[in-house]
Order: C-alpha cells, then sequence, then structure tokens
C-alpha cells in the first residue's frame, strides 16, 4: 500500500452535506479562509498520526500517512473540527464520537504492532550488489554411525 497526503477534496467527502454547510457558514475572525484553516488542521492530524507508527515500520516520506488509516485521521480531524467552534458542536453525534473513539483505537494497535499497515515503499536496490560475508569451514569431523554408537536406537 502507499503512503499519502491527507486532501481536503477527501475531508469533504467524509462529511455529509449539512455537514460540511455548516463547515464554511462558520465566520473565521483572522482573515483566514477556510481552505488555509483545513489544510492546518490536516497537516496537523497527519503529524499527529505519524506520532502513532511503530519505531518497526518505515515511514513515508514527508507529511504522509499510510492509506490504510486515511478515514480514522479524518475521523480524527472531524472531530477537532466539530468540537472547536460552537455553531458546530450540534452536528457532533454520538456516531461521530464512536467513530473518532474507533479511529484513536486503531491507531494504539498500531503503535503496539497489534495492528500491520504495509511499509512505505523503498527504494530499488542497486543493480549490482557487493557480496555478503562467506563462511569459511574450518575442520570437519567424519561421523561414524554403527548399531553400537547409537546404542540400540537402529
Amino acid at each position: 500500500m502507499a503512503w499519502i497526503s491527507l486532501s481536503t477534496d477527501r475531508f469533504k467527502d467524509k462529511l455529509l452535506k449539512s455537514e460540511y454547510d455548516a463547515l464554511v457558514a462558520v465566520g473565521l475572525f483572522d482573515g483566514r479562509t477556510w481552505a488555509e484553516v483545513l489544510a492546518d488542521e490536516l497537516l496537523a492530524t497527519t503529524r499527529n498520526v505519524r506520532g502513532y507508527c511503530p519505531p518497526s515500520t518505515a515511514r513515508g516520506d514527508g507529511d504522509t500517512i499510510p492509506d490504510e488509516l486515511e478515514d480514522q485521521a479524518l475521523a480524527i480531524a472531524r472531530m477537532k473540527f466539530f468540537t472547536r467552534f460552537v455553531e458546530l458542536k450540534k452536528l457532533w453525534s454520538d456516531a461521530r464520537n464512536q467513530e473518532y473513539l474507533q479511529a484513536l483505537e486503531l491507531l494504539k494497535l498500531w503503535a503496539t504492532n497489534k495492528y500491520h499497515v504495509a511499509p512505505a515503499a523503498t527504494e530499488a536496490p542497486d543493480e549490482e550488489q557487493s557480496a555478503g560475508g562467506g563462511v569459511q569451514l574450518v575442520s570437519s569431523r567424519t561421523i561414524n554411525t554403527t548399531q553400537t554408537g547409537l546404542d540400540g536406537l537402529m
């Protein structure tokens, strides 16, 4: 599988139309656009998810996460938005809360190697690789197996 960047389009796809309409209707006071705020939040969520990556898993380049965890990351980003603005808190339902809690649980399982994702693709090895260390036989012993030597096992 691939490691991907979270996109605003995928975030929008995961929202109901009523949720998206309410989200863009909320007024921002600092002069920023929703696209900027959403991009910042998706980046923060990506870094949060990457923090759960177990040391034994090769990470993808830059700000990417395993595509198997995209839904969980988007559930976390959705929770951050819906609980951040008073106007959106009314849309935060028990079902959405369950999705969020399940996302966190899956990330905890991933962190403890109880849930596995495909590691990031690694670069192809050089065409010509040096040979590894060889084995040298220092001495050999001839084993003579006889019926008396096996004490009746044959």
